[in-house]
């Protein structure tokens, strides 16, 4: 260990009492794709002592341009167990838990307890809201990352002061969330692959500066890198009175990932013909580029639809990548309707 941690052992003002710190750290990373796989490299390779991975999904063909912990031979196997072999691999020193389920009320909050800082590598805003309250209510600081395009951003929030109390949250910057289908996921907007990468790595800087005492955090600070002109800018922020977290408070609109009601491509190749209605809830020039077959009612309409339907078969939606086929599940359900939706939507059928 002394041979492996030599540079950091060299820093000034860093040295092994630092290195201890992170090695008795326990460290929650929620989320292993394009952020949460650079992270978590980082991490495991500067000695973070246990880290625990959470994520319910499948390794995607799409996702080996950003997701670096994954290759070819990962295709269809869950993202946490992938991504644990090869972080063990990596450092036989670290222990390594991992967690194939979402985050929601139900869990989130015994999650966030046991660890000592959270990283939202997520890719959806109900997870992102649950995390920050939950870390609020638990008294937790959590490293925040989102990516857009060729864009990406990074902060942490919740940081204890030295008077006993916390800086700003994820509400103080973003009190509302967006209604949803108003923001494009990385699926349907695009994302440059390294942007992920450089993000990820920068959550981990600020996970091991917090840890370690080491230089000034990011909070009250919201860094954004724009690929494009490559050029970084710093936007300040700080705790709005009007922002009170006494409960978790699921934002409205965003559907709760249901895995009972989700099924696969070939799971439904094997349903008997005419026994579903298939609806593509994508907006009408997506359905015409690519579509799996059924009928096209984006979202925005659906609402009417099944107001109207008197159909009395069960309903799969699906989209492009599976998020607004579960917030269209959601409110076919709330209506006592018979739904499913595809996961991975498109972007995991077969041409």
């Amino acid at each position: 260990m002394e041979e492996r941690y030599a540079r950091h052992y060299a820093l000034d003002g860093f040295g092994k009492e630092a290195q201890q710190k992170l090695a008795s750290a326990n460290v929650l990373l929620v989320g292993c794709g394009g952020l949460g796989c650079p992270a978590a490299i980082y991490l495991v390779s500067n000695a973070i002592g246990n880290l625990t991975i959470v994520d319910p999904d499948v390794v995607s063909i799409s996702n080996l341009h950003r997701q670096v912990l994954f290759n070819e031979g990962d295709v269809g196997n869950p993202k946490v167990e992938a991504a644990a072999t090869k972080l063990r691999n990596m450092n036989s020193g670290i222990h390594i838990s991992t967690i194939r389920d979402f985050v929601e009320v139900e869990n989130v909050r015994d999650l966030v307890r046991s660890h000592d800082v959270v990283i939202d590598a997520s890719d959806n805003f109900r997870t992102r809201y649950l995390l920050n309250d939950a870390c609020v209510l638990e008294g937790k600081t959590l490293v925040y990352g989102a990516v857009d395009g060729f864009e990406g951003q990074v902060s942490i929030f919740n940081v204890p002061n030295e008077d006993g109390s916390r800086g700003p949250n994820y509400r103080d910057l973003f009190p509302d969330p967006p209604k949803p289908g108003t923001v494009q996921n990385c699926a349907e907007g695009g994302v440059m692959g390294a942007i992920p990468g450089l993000i990820g790595q920068l959550q981990a800087i600020e996970v091991i500066k917090y840890l370690t005492g080491t230089g000034e955090l990011l909070t009250g600070r919201l860094l954004i890198y724009d690929m494009r002109d490559a050029e970084t800018r710093s936007i300040k922020y700080s705790s709005r009175p009007d922002v009170q977290i006494t409960e978790l408070s699921p934002i409205e609109g965003y559907a709760a990932q249901c895995m009972d009601r989700e099924i696969t491509w070939q799971e439904l190749s094997e349903w008997p013909q005419g026994s579903f209605d298939l609806i593509d809830v994508r907006e009408e020039d997506e359905h015409e580029r690519m579509n799996a077959g059924g009928l096209n009612i984006p979202i925005g309409e659906l609402d009417n639809y099944l107001k109207d339907r008197t159909g009395s078969s069960r309903i799969v939606f699906y989209c492009q990548s599976g998020m607004r086929s579960a917030q269209a599940l959601e409110e076919a359900q709330r209506m006592g309707l018979d739904t499913f939706h595809v996961r991975g939507g498109i972007n995991s059928f077969e041409f």
